[in-house]
């Protein structure tokens, strides 16, 4: 499958700027129609996510980003 996705991604990438825009709205899309109709499946899966962030920082496996240090970043690249 993920030779698939690549496959489809080059091809995606050879078409002009206008109709790639329009395939990602059409993708944006679908994926808002499955959360629409799924909601409790968003919720597990933000619930994994957030399950495996808190396991990496207790195992060390990431940095924290003071608040003040981000804002400092978003306000020159803003």
């Amino acid at each position: 499958m993920a030779e698939n996705i690549h496959e489809v991604f080059e091809a995606a990438l050879s078409l002009p700027a206008e109709a790639r825009s329009e395939l990602a709205d059409l993708l944006r899309d679908s994926l808002e129609q499955e959360i629409r109709q799924d909601p409790e499946a968003v919720r597990r899966a933000w619930s994994e996510e957030i399950a495996r962030r808190q396991r990496e920082f207790a195992a060390g496996n990431v940095e924290l980003i003071p608040w003040d240090v981000v804002r400092a970043r978003v306000s020159r690249t803003g």
